[in-house]
């Protein structure tokens, strides 16, 4: 009896195994290769070579994107170490340590609240009894020198930032078929940053917990890195749909599937393959997917027109960087990439359906 156990224990095992191997893969990338695989079968053409997946470009070096400033640490600014502007604090914080190296998003809060401070002590010094004129004169010299800065020290405080740029790496990481609401907490992220270009950044008014929600903002970004996820997940599903809608034509132009729109045994395999995997799986992913990245990529262009409305020095290469990568309207992005692709593989499924008579209804 014992000659039946080690095939009976090997079968266990290749049965466990295979079971590991199915759980073990389930990715955008396998679900989309299944349903190639699934409508190959279907409609009796090859699959045929892939179709690669684009580099994306590369997000511009850092010195195309940073703006140079005028350090404004000496000679006028001493004078306002003077008490009645009371940013002596503010001053020493700076200047430590600590301040010298700040994060580009830190820098930017020093110099909008420093802005803010010092719009308020002008205001404070003017409607005194006896003003200090030589003092307001001091104070609005540099306020109009710091107004001329303040948008590159925003822009320097959102393009040069880690979050910012970890957020256009050429990362290949596809968002989970699963949605782990990650991506929806950078969207919200995103749109905190957009509110805070709103602002008038030239109020007396310090909104402190504005520039404290900010920080948080750039947090959540960093942790979740959305938008490699996003970008990947577009450029997976033109690839993926492109060489599915290459098959459906091929079988197009070829021996029908369906005579006279009577549909036969195989023109059932294929319905089963359109309802199941492509409506069934590959749609819902299709739907997160657009969903996420359009409101991503409105966000960011938001952001990015917002800034260069505000005329501050951008770099060729950032507004090309744009044009190809973040744009919805260009043609040969990678928004109107996945576009085409999605538009044309709905038109060759249609195609294909109403060769067999069985596009679908209101009542399907």
């Amino acid at each position: 009896m014992t000659h039946f156990i080690k095939p009976i224990k090997f079968l266990l095992i290749s049965l466990i195994s295979l079971s590991l191997y199915g759980c073990s893969d389930h990715s955008p990338e396998a679900m989309l290769d299944n349903y190639l695989y699934r409508l190959s079968n279907a409609i009796d053409v090859e699959q045929g070579e892939k179709i690669d997946i684009p580099v994306r470009p590369l997000f511009p070096h850092r010195r195309n994107r940073k703006i140079e400033i005028p350090d404004m640490r000496e000679g006028l600014l001493d004078v306002l170490k003077l008490k009645e502007c009371q940013l002596t604090s503010l001053i020493a914080e700076r200047n430590s340590s600590l301040g010298k190296v700040y994060r580009p998003s830190l820098k930017m809060r020093y110099e909008i609240e420093f802005l803010k401070r010092l719009n308020h002590c002008i205001t404070r010094l003017e409607a005194m009894s006896n003003p200090d004129q030589e003092l307001i004169t001091l104070t609005s010299e540099l306020y109009s020198i710091k107004t001329r800065h303040i948008f590159k020290e925003v822009w320097n405080g959102i393009y040069t930032s880690e979050s910012i740029e970890k957020n256009f790496s050429r990362k290949f990481q596809p968002l989970p078929l699963q949605d782990d609401a990650s991506t929806s907490a950078s969207i919200n992220a995103l749109k905190q940053i957009s509110d805070f270009l709103q602002q008038d950044f030239f109020k007396p008014q310090s909104d402190q917990a504005q520039l404290i929600q900010l920080e948080e903002a750039y947090k959540v970004l960093f942790v979740n890195n959305s938008g490699p996820k996003l970008f990947s997940s577009l450029e997976l599903l033109t690839s993926k749909l492109s060489q599915a809608t290459d098959m459906i034509n091929l079988r197009l132009s070829g021996r029908p599937l369906c005579f006279n729109q009577r549909p036969g045994n195989q023109a059932q395999i294929m319905r089963n393959v359109f309802y199941k995997y492509y409506i069934g799986e590959v749609q819902p992913y299709i739907a997160q997917s657009h969903r996420y990245s359009d409101r991503w990529l409105k966000l960011q262009l938001k952001i990015y027109e917002r800034l260069a409305g505000l005329n501050v020095p951008i770099h060729g290469s950032m507004e090309q960087y744009v044009t190809q990568v973040v744009s919805q309207s260009s043609q040969g992005s990678i928004w109107m990439d996945y576009i085409n692709a999605r538009d044309k593989h709905t038109q060759a499924w249609q195609n294909l359906l109403k060769q067999c008579g069985m596009m679908p209804t209101k009542t399907n």
